[in-house]
């Protein structure tokens, strides 16, 4: 029972792990430049660019639980 609640605890740290730094980078990569607040293309693309990379690091953590 222990060693089952390990893993499982280990398989979430990994998951968190992977989207942390994911997230991280994708901020330092998609960083805006200085958009002002009353434009709102420039900002509805960065939003989608950084959802589409949550998207893609939500799947990599899926893999990591199928493959386990």
């Amino acid at each position: 029972m222990i060693s089952k609640l390990l893993i499982a605890w280990c398989l979430m740290a990994l998951c968190v792990a992977i989207h942390a730094a994911g997230v991280a980078s994708a901020l330092r990569w998609l960083r805006p430049q200085s958009f002002s607040a009353k434009q709102f293309w420039p900002w509805t693309w960065l939003f989608i660019r950084v959802a589409g990379w949550i998207i893609l690091f939500h799947l990599i953590e899926i893999t990591v639980w199928a493959l386990f």
